[in-house]
């Protein structure tokens, strides 16, 4: 993998082969409250002309939607954090978060200076503190902390999140992962319940109850390749301790991908009022990331894609049955 590091601007670009494709990481600061994140995905059949396969101000690591149990300002339910303000719940206002440490090591070594290199992983730590829905206006505050350690290698992305609570707070929603889908929206996959089927925007996963060993999709485009997004749904918050029967495991809305940790919407995306109670001190984690290759093709083989779980490989595909099968 190659990665070019623009310490000034502090983006990261990260670029590696698969298939006939040439894939172009874009990653750093990004969307309304300057925090780390992605911001778009290129590809290339030459590795001079690029072509832009999506590139969005929005959030990939997650925004949360969380209120403070005490002292609140009244204010209805929002997103905080990503990249949300604090007016009509979109881009607009006040910051509703800082970021406090943002990393960048290439096969370990801390980045300080801009520099381009060929490198086998490069992994990013992030720390962001986060402001409650109720804490945006009166007297601002943040109520969560939310840290990311990211591992990229060719193809793969890895994420392990930690999230805690500086005081006690009620959280609606933790998507977890999320990805904006423009570029790969001609077939998914809902990896542990389907084979590919068209893409169709606000569609689901059916209910936790419903389709309870989703893992993740994947999203395919006959020119683009594909792109998955995965969680651990045997670690921790991904064993869905803190969701109800009927939250889905994967939905789509809005050019958007999203997975669960914490949800307040049902599989068709009603609102149901969920929250858990998080007293101050207490966290939970989870871990999933992001797979980028082009679409193989194989006898008797729905689908599949490559991931990193602590560093090691695995892979998971679907039989033209619908069999999920991890390795």
């Amino acid at each position: 993998m190659l990665y070019d590091y623009n310490r000034d601007k502090q983006r990261i670009l990260m670029t590696f082969e698969s298939g006939d494709s040439i894939y172009r990481i874009h990653f750093g600061i990004n969307g309304f409250n300057g925090l780390p994140n992605f911001v778009g995905i290129d590809r290339s059949s030459n590795g001079t002309d690029w072509v832009t396969i999506n590139s969005a101000a929005t959030d990939w690591l997650p925004p949360l939607r969380v209120a403070a149990v005490s002292n609140g300002d009244g204010s209805g339910k929002y997103a905080t954090g990503g990249n949300h303000g604090n007016v009509d719940k979109t881009a607009r206002g006040d910051r509703t978060a800082l970021n406090k440490l943002f990393q960048v090591r290439a096969d370990g070594e801390m980045l300080e200076a801009s520099r381009s290199a060929n490198v086998e992983t490069i992994d990013i730590l992030i720390s962001n503190d986060i402001m409650g829905w109720n804490t945006t206006l009166h007297q601002p505050r943040y109520i969560m902390r939310q840290t990311f350690n990211l591992s990229f290698r060719a193809g793969s992305c890895e994420v392990q999140a930690h999230l805690e609570a500086l005081e006690d707070v009620l959280l609606a929603r933790d998507s977890a992962l999320q990805c904006v889908t423009v570029g790969f929206q001609e077939q998914l996959c809902f990896y542990g319940k389907s084979v590919r089927q068209p893409y169709v925007n606000g569609m689901s996963s059916g209910s936790k109850g419903s389709a309870p060993d989703v893992m993740g999709v994947g999203l395919f485009s006959e020119e683009n390749g594909q792109m998955v997004m995965w969680l651990d749904r045997h670690w921790e918050a991904g064993e869905g301790d803190m969701l109800h029967n009927d939250h889905p495991l994967v939905r789509i809305s809005g050019n958007k991908a999203y997975l669960a940790v914490a949800l307040d919407v049902d599989e068709d995306q009603h609102d149901i009022k969920t929250t858990v109670a998080l007293k101050a001190g207490q966290s939970y984690r989870y871990r999933g990331g992001y797979s980028w290759q082009a679409t193989a093709n194989h006898s008797g083989i729905d689908s599949s894609f490559y991931y990193h779980i602590n560093g090691k490989s695995h892979y998971a595909f679907v039989t033209g049955d619908g069999k999920l099968v991890t390795v």
